[in-house]
């Protein structure tokens, strides 16, 4: 392993520092376009908020009936991967 002086390792830290930020404040504004963009195209019909808590609850009793998962898998028959779907049909 090389040596690094403690100067040039704290210049590489913040330097990785600055760069870390830039990325993350650029992550952060492509994620809230996406979602603007999603609530503007997202209809929520009672059906689909029903389904929704539903699927909340039976989460949530699973994990208190067994605190000790880890994971928890669902069959959701009515879901689609597809991210292009047209909810406002």
């Amino acid at each position: 392993m090389a040596d690094i002086s403690l100067l040039k390792k704290i210049q590489l830290k913040d330097r990785l520092s600055v760069m870390r930020k830039a990325y993350d404040s650029e992550i952060k504004v492509v994620e809230a376009a996406v979602i603007k963009k999603v609530r503007i195209g997202f209809q929520y019909t009672k059906e689909i908020l029903i389904d929704v808590v539903k699927a909340v609850e039976e989460m949530e009793s699973f994990f208190k009936e067994k605190p000790n998962e880890t994971h928890y898998v669902a069959n959701i028959p009515d879901a689609n991967a597809n991210p292009k779907v047209n909810f406002n049909t």
